[in-house]
């Protein structure tokens, strides 16, 4: 059941726009969320953790909340066609964020049920929803949107102490926003990803502890530019994307790495 908070201001970058953010409840979704909500959007977090994702809707003016489980096909399609009908008959902007990392073990001792489990979400969830949007987008009129979809630097590059599941399904992703872009593009829909490097978010802080000391060093000094972006970088950046400013950016990957894929590389430990 979608549960309102406080109406929206209706200023801003985004104002009028309404748009849905997947693991919306912390890390990366709460800024995003709120980033989102402050350039005047009606704002529908998605979370299968309730009190989180109520809580980040509560703050912020246009926040919505849902209850919804990726990974369950029936659950998105039932709150896209829920939020469309709360939303006027239009979703403009869809975050496609919510998404897990497992912990660090090699890939030859890694049990099967990890990489499911990551698959399932990573993969699958992040299919899920972009399918229930692209339906959407090209049924309302007039057609169009924007679906951004939260990719990882190790979609770009192959980093070996991060599990090989992460890896695979996010580069998995970056190559589902290509093809839909391009498939989607005559319908004036526009699908980007972003692919931070490292972010202290309550998901890699819980990965950190299955790190060896080696890994947490390698880790600290990781990107040329030093230091790390934190949570409201990575939302910044979607601001853009879904902002007009981003008007013919479709099928892009946006880096938020200081400079890592521009030629880092990362010493392979264990």
């Amino acid at each position: 059941m979608v549960e309102m908070g406080p109406k929206a201001l209706g200023t801003g970058r985004l104002a009028g726009k309404s748009a849905i953010v997947t693991g919306g409840g912390k890390g990366f979704g709460e800024a995003i969320s709120k980033v989102l909500s402050a350039e005047g959007a009606r704002v529908l977090i998605a979370d299968i953790d309730v009190a989180a994702g109520k809580k980040v809707a509560a703050e912020i003016p246009g926040g919505w909340f849902a209850e919804m489980d990726t990974t369950k096909a029936d659950q998105v399609q039932s709150l896209f066609a829920e939020a469309a009908s709360a939303f006027d008959g239009r979703i403009d902007i869809v975050m496609n964020n919510a998404g897990i990392v497992g912990p660090t073990v090699p890939t030859h001792e890694r049990p099967l049920e990890l990489w499911h489990k990551v698959v399932d979400v990573n993969l699958n969830g992040v299919f899920y929803v972009l399918q229930a949007a692209l339906k959407q987008m090209v049924s309302q009129e007039p057609k169009g949107g924007v679906i951004v979809n939260l990719a990882s630097i190790a979609g770009l590059e192959a980093i070996p102490w991060l599990p090989i599941e992460y890896t695979t399904t996010k580069h998995g992703v970056v190559g589902m926003t290509k093809h839909a872009a391009v498939e989607y593009a005559g319908h004036g829909i526009r699908v980007c990803a972003i692919s931070p490097t490292f972010v202290a978010t309550p998901l890699v802080i819980e990965f950190a502890k299955s790190m060896t000391p080696e890994m947490l060093e390698a880790a600290a000094n990781f990107n040329p530019i030093p230091g790390a972006p934190d949570p409201e970088d990575i939302a910044q950046a979607a601001l853009f994307l879904c902002s007009d400013s981003a008007r013919w950016v479709s099928g892009s990957v946006l880096k938020v790495d200081g400079a890592y894929c521009a030629g880092s590389s990362t010493p392979s430990v264990r």
